[in-house]
């Protein structure tokens, strides 16, 4: 069976930041992204459910789970 892995949890200043980045409607699009991506990790949601709502492949979901 498949070892489970989990994002970190955050700090409130990264939870903050990252949030700010999810909103900004100013900010590079990829930047938009990423931090989308690690909130909803973030959230418990699955990498796969993620890449679904986001809108990238799901390897990009995995790649940030494992980088942060």
């Amino acid at each position: 069976m498949a070892t489970l892995v989990k994002l970190r949890k955050l700090t409130t200043q990264e939870r903050a930041a990252l949030e700010r980045l999810a909103r900004s409607r100013t900010q590079e699009a990829r930047l938009v992204v990423r931090a989308k991506i690690v909130l909803g990790l973030a959230a418990g949601e699955r990498p796969y459910q993620v890449a679904d709502r986001v809108g990238v492949g799901r390897m990009a979901a995995y790649e940030w789970l494992h980088r942060f």
